[in-house]
């Protein structure tokens, strides 16, 4: 009896943004939450949101809740240099069936919602929406490789489209 190679043709989605903390051991996912929360009060300081926090911690002195517990920065855990977060910037993805045949074509992406699709020697254009169902499930594009770049600034929360989850 022999073998035979066959591609997987599952959906297997991967994420724009990825974030590792909750695979690190706890001393770093420690060290990545200090640097969260304190790059978090760094750009609250400078949207003039520190005041708002003084004036509800006046308010609410004498009743200290558990999250307000988890949210202050514990000064003995020394922040880390990452922030834990990747950013998904190349994608290679192949198209076909056959294990052994098919196609492999890049995606780059340039800024913001602008990505580009390397097919040999043809650049085009194409956009976020795109790279997002290049997760397989059949013949078309099906995510190869994944490449991420650390984020070494906390990443500004970009409102969602409307109309999508």
């Amino acid at each position: 009896s022999q073998g035979k190679k066959c591609k997987m043709l599952r959906k297997v989605k991967f994420p724009l943004k990825l974030d590792v903390e909750s695979f690190c051991e706890s001393n770093l996912r420690k060290s990545i939450g200090a640097r969260r929360m304190a790059d978090k009060a760094k750009r609250d300081e400078e949207l003039g949101l520190d005041s708002l926090k003084v004036e509800k911690k006046a308010k609410t002195e004498s009743t200290t809740s558990k999250d307000d517990q988890a949210m202050e920065i514990d000064s003995s855990i020394q922040p880390a240099d990452t922030t834990g977060f990747y950013q998904l910037f190349g994608v290679v993805t192949h198209k076909g069936r056959d294990a052994d045949a098919g196609h492999y074509i890049g995606w780059v992406h340039q800024k913001d919602d602008d990505w580009s699709k390397y097919d040999d020697e043809k650049v085009s254009p194409c956009k976020e929406e795109d790279i997002v169902n290049l997760c397989g499930g059949g013949d078309w594009h099906t995510a190869y490789m994944c490449y991420y770049k650390r984020i070494d600034t906390m990443p500004v929360e970009r409102p969602k489209k409307k109309g999508k989850k």
